[in-house]
């Protein structure tokens, strides 16, 4: 979730670079926790909150990094 705006939530995964309208009534879940080459991370995990940031604070950027980074491969 990028912002609440209006009580709709605008949302952009990771790979993504164009913001996606969600309202509530269409939620049907909350990530808690998640689990990544075998680590789990808490949402409030420090690591995850400042890559969380970056990644949200970068958001204008992405259709660069993205266009740039897939033909190149991870």
């Amino acid at each position: 979730i990028i912002r609440v705006r209006n009580g709709e939530y605008i949302c952009s995964g990771d790979n993504q670079y164009e913001e996606e309208t969600v309202l509530q009534r269409q939620l049907i879940g909350v990530v808690d926790s998640f689990v990544r080459k075998g680590k789990c991370y808490d949402r409030n995990h420090p690591g995850y909150r400042l890559y969380q940031a970056v990644w949200v604070g970068l958001f204008p950027l992405r259709r660069i990094y993205i266009g740039v980074r897939r033909p190149l491969g991870r």
